[in-house]
């Protein structure tokens, strides 16, 4: 009769950890493969070291020697970070303990970091830049809005990657864009284990829109003539500006360049 001694402890291979960061109430899944026959089932649970470890429960059959567990992440905890813990025992009672993988339960919600918006008067063609930063990694850049009166602007995030703790907006100001003061609107902050924040900046964050072309109307000259001999001729020109243009007005009489003598409103 032959006796076979197996002292070689299983040992688990190939761990993959999904979502590796969730909420409170949400699953998460681990799959690992085991070096050889087991007596039972893998016993597998998670623990922050502060209150009971939690089991995970095997969602799928075996295939060969493959495993898949899941479990669901308690609603509060002193300590957000787990370890997943995998006792697997072979039929020779060989037992083998490990904890390759740590999960990151997260109840708490992002929160605004910082909001700036430039230039903060913008005019034609001008790109108006929002930057937006967080204090923990986002799901994706939320909707960005803007609005004066019924007036409403939306920016157009630069990049949609998930994991950043900051985004940039932009929006061209064309003539379609409406003059105003804007305001940035409420937008909603969700991280990667899908908590979420409505934020309201304070103080509001607001910049100004001017996208129209000032134009000049009713030109008038009080000669028809003057002398460029003489030297003592003056000539003055009346005009109106569709706006106030302030020190942007440049007036030019043959070449020369005027003297703005007075401004009314």
């Amino acid at each position: 009769k032959t006796v076979t001694l197996d002292g070689v402890v299983p040992t688990i291979s190939d761990v993959k950890l999904w979502p590796t960061r969730v909420s409170g109430g949400g699953t998460f899944t681990l799959s690992f493969k085991v070096s050889e026959a087991l007596k039972g089932d893998p016993v597998v649970t998670f623990g922050n070291g502060a209150e009971p470890d939690v089991a995970m429960t095997k969602t799928t059959a075996e295939t060969g020697y493959d495993y898949t567990y899941a479990g669901t992440a308690p609603v509060s905890g002193s300590v957000p970070f787990y370890t997943v813990t995998v006792s697997v025992t072979d039929v020779a009672e060989n037992q083998g303990t490990f904890s390759p993988v740590t999960v990151e339960i997260d109840n708490v919600p992002p929160d605004l970091a910082g909001l700036e918006v430039a230039p903060l008067g913008a005019k034609l063609s001008d790109t108006v830049r929002v930057v937006l930063s967080a204090n923990e990694t986002l799901a994706g850049p939320p909707a960005m809005t803007a609005h004066s009166g019924a007036n409403v602007i939306t920016f157009v995030p630069v990049d949609t990657t998930a994991g950043r703790v900051s985004y940039s907006y932009t929006h061209v100001v064309t003539g379609a864009t409406a003059l105003g003061v804007y305001t940035i609107d409420p937008f909603t902050l969700a991280d990667e284990a899908s908590n979420a924040k409505q934020v309201t900046p304070v103080p509001a964050v607001t910049f100004s829109v001017d996208s129209s072309v000032p134009v000049v109307t009713n030109v008038t000259s009080d000669k028809a003539k003057y002398s460029r001999v003489s030297g003592y001729d003056v000539v003055t020109v009346r005009l109106d500006c569709s706006e106030d243009v302030g020190a942007g007005l440049s007036v030019r009489v043959g070449g020369a360049l005027a003297t703005c003598g007075a401004l009314q409103a």
